[in-house]
């Protein structure tokens, strides 16, 4: 499934369609596509395996959820995979000794590490244009 900020029947070359001619604005136009990509990101998790006996935990993959399914990606990149849902995601990275779950990276988490420390995000969030 692809999203659109117009449907390509919306109006012809006969019609006018004040949708499409305010999207003709250079920055109605990039805050509109900013807004449909916002509304349609899909969800940001890691893997984490948790230790039983002591304090450490480790990323272990990162998935994205989409409506219907998750992607999801070992960090060592020896495993990818389709499945139908996080926690199956999850089940697949389970082994003695720890506790896995999976963590979702939530604008919220993201807001929190910038006034944390913003020196420690990866270089590519870096806002573009920097």
């Amino acid at each position: 499934m692809t999203t659109a900020l117009a449907d390509e029947n919306d109006g012809g070359d006969d019609e006018a369609n004040p949708y499409l001619d305010a999207l003709r604005d250079p920055e109605v136009y990039e805050r509109t596509v900013q807004d449909m990509v916002l509304r349609n990101a899909p969800g940001l998790f890691a893997i984490v395996q948790d230790q039983a006996h002591e304090p450490n935990a480790h990323v272990v993959a990162w998935g994205m959820s989409f409506p219907g399914h998750v992607e999801v990606i070992s960090v060592d990149g020896r495993f990818r995979a389709s499945l139908e849902t996080v926690d199956r995601a999850v089940a697949h990275f389970a082994v003695d000794e720890c506790t896995v779950r999976s963590v979702r990276v939530a604008p919220d988490l993201v807001v929190q590490a910038i006034l944390r420390d913003p020196s420690a995000l990866p270089p590519e969030w870096a806002p573009q244009g920097s």
